[in-house]
Order: structure tokens, then C-alpha cells, then sequence
């Protein structure tokens, strides 16, 4: 994990470039706290019917508090239905940026979860920037960005304003574009990858049908299908040596037919 304290300085969106999503997510939230001032900040993605937590951000926190914030956060989605009073709901359906002054004083969404977040923390949540993540290409959203508690010079929370809105509206897009590359590109990775696991799969198959045919050929009869001498060799040889080995007695009964060769090579 990336200690909300060390990051890479990004100056522009052109610096945001990464093989694998979790890195990206980190560069993105920090850059985007950066041009707003933001304290703290999330990202969730779309997943199926809901909008999955991703990553989790908050400059107030040590490096210890942001591991132990994000553990049970991990396995936290909101449905994806109108009217949920949720607000990173909202602002997907809506397609809409939505901007509270404080929390605390809003009755239009429901804040529960953020409130109860800063009372087991420690931590208040005053304003948040909420921004739909929108690809203007096809008109498709891939999740929501959340911002938390803009700061002034001084560190005092304040609103966030018409710049932030304007800064994030500017962004969200080239932010979109960037994580659905990295996103297919993963999938593209998994797709070589399982392909290359179905042909080892299939081939280790192979070799193993192969194996067992020539260890049948090596000790049976090829007219037959009875076991030969070399099997009567090398299992006589084993019985002998585990007797040997727990000092058991052990007896090998042996018929011997006269003639057998003929009815065997005939029949």
C-alpha cells in the first residue's frame, strides 16, 4: 500500500500513466486532491449493479490508520438504484456533479455511514465533491470520484467552488479514458493468460496419455494385453525389497504351465 504521505508528483494528466489499475487509482486521486486542495478522497468503480470502494485517500491519516480504514471498506457496494439517498448513487444515475457545503447540515442525501465513519475515527467529514467518471466518446460511466473537505491556506475546511467543479469536469474524461486502457489492457492480460493456461492444460493432457500408453506398451503384451516379464521383474522386485524392509516374511506362489506359449501365441 501507498502511504498518503509519499507519492509521485504528478503535474499534469499526461504523468498518469500505469501498467496496473491500483497505481493508476492512487496517482489519480492524488493528483486530483492536489488541483483542489481536497483533504481526502475515494474512487469507486462501476461493478455489475453496484458501485464497488477502490481506493481510499485522506492526507490526515498515518499510513497505519489508511491500512485500517481500507480493510473493511474493501468488500463495500452500493446498489445502483434511483432515488437511494446514497450520494455516489446519486451522482452516477444523475450523471451529475454534485457539491455539499457540509454534511452535517444536509438533509437531502443520507449520510449515515459518513458520520458514523468519523465518530469511530475520529474524523469530520465537512464537504465533498461527488463527479460522475464519464466517457464522452460513447457516453458511458465507469464509476464516481469522490472528494472530501477542501482546504484553505490556513488548513480550515471550507466549500469546495466553481473552479474545483470546473477543474473536475475538465478532468473526469481524460481520467475515464486513462482507467478503461488500463482496465482493458488487465483483461487482455487475463485473456493470454487463461488461453496459455488451457493450452498447458491440454498439452500436459496429452503428455500424460502418451506417457501412460508407453508405459502400457513397456509392460504388456502387445497381442494379449497381459503383463510381461519386465512388470513380473519389477513387482517381484518390490514385494521382495518392502519385506525386506519390515522384516516381514513373504512367499511369491509362481504356476507354471507347460506348452502355455502355444495357447498364447494363438489364442
Amino acid at each position: 500500500m501507498i502511504n498518503s504521505k509519499e507519492y509521485i508528483h504528478v503535474e499534469n494528466l499526461d504523468d498518469l500513466k500505469c501498467n496496473d489499475l491500483y497505481s493508476l487509482l492512487h496517482q489519480i486521486l492524488r493528483y486530483v486532491k492536489d488541483i483542489t486542495s481536497a483533504e481526502a478522497g475515494s474512487i469507486y468503480l462501476l461493478d455489475g449493479k453496484h458501485l464497488k470502494f477502490s481506493i481510499f485517500q485522506n492526507d490526515a491519516f498515518s499510513y497505519e490508520k489508511i491500512d485500517e480504514v481500507q480493510k473493511p471498506l474493501s468488500d463495500l457496494k452500493f446498489e445502483l438504484k434511483e432515488k437511494s439517498g446514497t450520494l455516489a448513487v446519486e451522482s452516477f444515475i444523475m450523471n451529475k456533479m454534485i457539491n455539499i457545503d457540509d454534511i452535517y447540515q444536509n438533509d437531502d442525501f443520507n449520510f449515515t455511514s459518513a458520520k458514523k465513519f468519523d465518530e469511530k475515527f475520529g474524523y469530520k467529514t465537512t464537504s465533498i465533491l461527488t463527479a460522475p467518471l464519464v466517457n464522452y466518446f460513447n457516453d458511458t460511466r465507469i464509476g464516481v470520484l469522490q472528494l472530501v473537505n477542501k482546504q484553505d491556506n490556513s488548513g480550515r475546511y471550507i466549500s469546495f467552488d466553481t473552479k474545483d467543479k470546473e477543474a473536475l469536469s475538465l478532468t473526469s474524461h481524460l481520467i475515464t479514458l486513462s482507467i478503461n486502457a488500463v482496465q482493458e489492457s488487465e483483461e487482455e492480460i487475463k485473456k493470454i493468460t487463461e488461453s496459455i493456461d488451457r493450452k498447458v492444460a491440454i498439452r500436459t493432457q496429452d503428455m500424460k496419455k502418451v506417457q501412460d500408453k508407453l508405459k502400457s506398451q513397456a509392460y504388456t503384451d502387445p497381442l494379449t494385453g497381459l503383463f510381461n516379464r519386465r512388470y513380473f521383474n519389477e513387482i517381484t522386485s518390490d514385494i521382495v525389497k518392502n519385506k525386506r524392509l519390515s522384516e516381514k516374511q513373504g512367499a511369491i506362489f509362481i504356476l507354471d504351465i507347460d506348452n502355455f506359449k502355444i495357447i498364447n501365441d494363438t489364442h
